[in-house]
C-alpha cells in the first residue's frame, strides 16, 4: 500500500511550502521520542514517518515525481528517466539529523511553539512563563438577575447590584465593594441567555481582571409557561364548557383579547395553536431597538378541564342516557 505523506502530516495536496514546514514543527516536537518516553516505541515509529514524510514533501523534486507516480515509482525508480529522476528514494531513517536541520537543535526541550506552531524565541518563552505564573486572570464573576415573563418580552433595563473583589488605591490590598451597573434585557432573550462583561469581574494583585457574567432566570408566571420561542397557556374550562364547545375568551401576555371559536368537543389532549402570538424571536441586532416589530414564535392554548367532584344518582342517570343516545 502507497503511503500517503499528505495524510501523515495531515495537510492537503495542495499544501505550501510554509504550510507543510508549520505541520512538520507541531508533529515533530509532539512526537519527538525524548518526550515520549513512557510510550517511546510508538512515538519513535510515528517521529519517523512524520520525517519520512517531511522529507519528500519539502524537496520540490522528490514531491513532483510523488505526485505523478506514487511511492512505488519514487522508491523503485521512475520509467525513461522522467523529470530528471531516474530513482530510487531512499528515506536515510536518521531521524535525528532531520530534527537538528529543521530546529538547529538537537534538544526537542529548547522549543517552544505559540498556538499557531510558530517557533516562540528564548524571551518570547520567558515572557510566556512569566505570565502564566504570575499574571493569571481569575475566576469570572457570576451574577444570577431574576426577570419576569414580561420583561423577557418587552424588554427592558435592569439596574443590578452585586459584590466583586476590587484593589485599593495601593493596587495590592484588596476589598469586597457593592457594584450598581445597568443591564438591557432585549426582547427574546430568556434563561439560556448570558451576558458578558469583559474585565468587569474581580480584581486581584497580580492578575487580570476577570469577566463579569449575567445569567438571567426567568420568574415563574401565574398564566403562562415559555417553551423556547412559544408561549403556553393553560385555559380552565368547565366540563359543560368542554362539553358544549363554548368559544373562549382570555387576554395574552401584551394585553390583546383573543376568541376561539370551538367546533368540537375539548378533551384534555386537545391543544390550539395560534401563530406568530408567542415570544419575540431574539435577534442580537444592534438596530434591534428601532424595530416596530419582531418575528414571534406561537401561542399554545391548552385545556385544564375541571371536573365535578360529584354527581347526584339523577345527574348520572341523565349523562347515561345522554351518551348512549349518541352511541
Amino acid at each position: 500500500m502507497n503511503k500517503d505523506y499528505y495524510s501523515v502530516l495531515g495537510v492537503s495536496p495542495q499544501a505550501s511550502d510554509p504550510e507543510i514546514a508549520q505541520k512538520f514543527r507541531v508533529l515533530a516536537l509532539t512526537y519527538h521520542p525524548e518526550k515520549n518516553k513512557s510510550n517511546m516505541a510508538q512515538a519513535n515509529y510515528i517521529f519517523t514517518q512524520v520525517c519520512e514524510a517531511y522529507e519528500v514533501l519539502s524537496n520540490p523534486q522528490l514531491r513532483e515525481v510523488y505526485d505523478r507516480y506514487g511511492e512505488h515509482l519514487l522508491k523503485n525508480g521512475v520509467p525513461e528517466a522522467k523529470l530528471g529522476f531516474k530513482g530510487g528514494y531512499k528515506f536515510s531513517g536518521n531521524t535525528l539529523e532531520i530534527f537538528e536541520k529543521f530546529f538547529g537543535t538537537s534538544n526537542p526541550f529548547t522549543i517552544a511553539l505559540d498556538d499557531n506552531g510558530n517557533t516562540l524565541s528564548l524571551v518570547e518563552q520567558f515572557q510566556q512563563k512569566y505570565q502564566r505564573l504570575f499574571f493569571k486572570k481569575f475566576q469570572e464573576l457570576r451574577v444570577n438577575v431574576e426577570c419576569t415573563l414580561e420583561e423577557f418580552f418587552f424588554g427592558c433595563k435592569k439596574e443590578i447590584l452585586f459584590e466583586r473583589i476590587q484593589l485599593m488605591a495601593d493596587e495590592r490590598s484588596e476589598k469586597v465593594q457593592v457594584i450598581s451597573r445597568e443591564i438591557e434585557i432585549k426582547p427574546g432573550m430568556g434563561p439560556w441567555t448570558e451576558l458578558r462583561f469583559p474585565k468587569e469581574g474581580h480584581q486581584r494583585f497580580a492578575n487580570e481582571q476577570s469577566d463579569l457574567i449575567i445569567q438571567l432566570i426567568e420568574e415563574k408566571h401565574p398564566h403562562f409557561e415559555r417553551s423556547q420561542d412559544d408561549i403556553i397557556y393553560n385555559h380552565k374550562i368547565t366540563l359543560a364548557d368542554s362539553l358544549l364547545s363554548k368559544p373562549i375568551i382570555f387576554t395574552t401576555i401584551d394585553n390583546e383579547m383573543i376568541e376561539i371559536a370551538i367546533d368540537e368537543v375539548i378533551c384534555p389532549q386537545t391543544q390550539k395553536v395560534i401563530p406568530e402570538k408567542g415570544m419575540p424571536i431574539f435577534n442580537n441586532d444592534p438596530l434591534g431597538p428601532l424595530r416596530k416589530s419582531y418575528q414571534r414564535g406561537n401561542l399554545i392554548v391548552r385545556f385544564d378541564i375541571e371536573f365535578p367532584r360529584q354527581l347526584t344518582f339523577s345527574q348520572k342517570q341523565e349523562l347515561t342516557d345522554i351518551l348512549n343516545e349518541e352511541e
